[in-house]
């Protein structure tokens, strides 16, 4: 699991990546948003992705990349997903993480769970994994000092562990399933 795959916006991409222009589309600012898919060039061995740009005229900047490994595992099929926004109309930013992990070895039915070479089972579903961050509030120069910051990692506030789903559910973009 240890691979190292190279960007399709990385120098010298062109030479490794073949990119098409799927599609342009204009927001609501006028600006031409490209969609662009990429995969690696024919004949080429390197660990290579797979994915969408959409890249903004506004500076020309990612405004969503999703990727996933050309050549699959079988194991381990993975895909991610990052959408950004321009902040305070100067920075794009990223401003939301979306990755969804499917575990082919590990299968299961409603009795059991069994480990597998990644093959299909079709008595059997894989495990799946969906991770979603958000960030929000996002402030490009604050004004910190380093006096500002403790040791302390993380904390909780007195109570917390009490809170219902309710007030839980205010701060959630997607709701628990």
């Amino acid at each position: 699991m240890d691979k190292k795959y190279l960007s399709p916006i990385s120098k010298g991409s062109t030479k490794k990546y073949f990119f098409i222009i799927e599609d342009t589309m204009y927001n609501e600012a006028a600006d031409t948003i490209f969609i662009i898919s990429y995969r690696p060039l024919k004949g080429k061995n390197f660990e290579g992705l797979q994915g969408v740009l959409h890249i903004n005229s506004n500076g020309y900047a990612i405004q969503n990349v999703s990727a996933k490994p050309y050549e699959q595992t079988g194991a381990f099929n993975i895909n991610i997903q990052q959408k950004y926004e321009l902040i305070d109309s100067v920075q794009w930013f990223p401003v939301q993480l979306n990755t969804d992990l499917v575990m082919n070895m590990l299968q299961v039915s409603e009795d059991e769970a069994m480990m597998t070479n990644g093959e299909v089972n079709e008595n059997y579903l894989p495990l799946i994994g969906v991770g979603k961050s958000y960030l929000s509030d996002i402030s490009l120069n604050p004004d910190y000092k380093r006096r500002d910051f403790t040791q302390i990692d993380i904390e909780v506030s007195d109570g917390a562990e009490k809170k219902d789903s309710v007030f839980w559910n205010t701060y959630r973009k997607d709701p628990l399933s």
